[in-house]
């Protein structure tokens, strides 16, 4: 997992969203306004956690989570980077990945502790 609110994270995770969202309340498709989706994410990483997987350099996948109260967390965002999917990577050179560490009520598959 990256250090929380990184500019790499932050930058990262807002180009990935810039590149497969839209913005869906504008009527038509229409792109992202960058620095507002920039704020949104650090904003959301301020209380929440990133779960990332990285093939070299590059963000291949994200889902950040944010804290609901009562060990309850909900996933803000997913993406998955179109240009890295389905290409083969040795998924020994992927870094990240896993659950929220020291997150309670946050574990894989979305299950909660009772």
């Amino acid at each position: 997992m990256q250090p929380k609110a990184s500019a790499e994270l932050i930058d990262a995770i807002t180009a990935l969203d810039l590149q497969t969202m839209y913005d869906w309340r504008a009527g038509d498709p229409a792109p992202l306004d960058a620095e507002a989706q920039r704020v949104a994410v650090a904003k959301s990483l301020e209380t929440g956690e990133a779960v990332t997987t990285w093939r070299e350099d590059a963000l291949a996948a994200y889902a950040l989570f944010v804290p609901r109260g009562q060990g309850l967390w909900f996933a803000s965002g997913i993406a998955l980077n179109p240009d890295l999917a389905g290409t083969g990577h040795d998924p020994q050179s992927a870094r990240g990945g896993g659950a929220v560490s020291g997150s309670p009520g946050c574990e894989p598959c979305g299950k909660q502790r009772v």
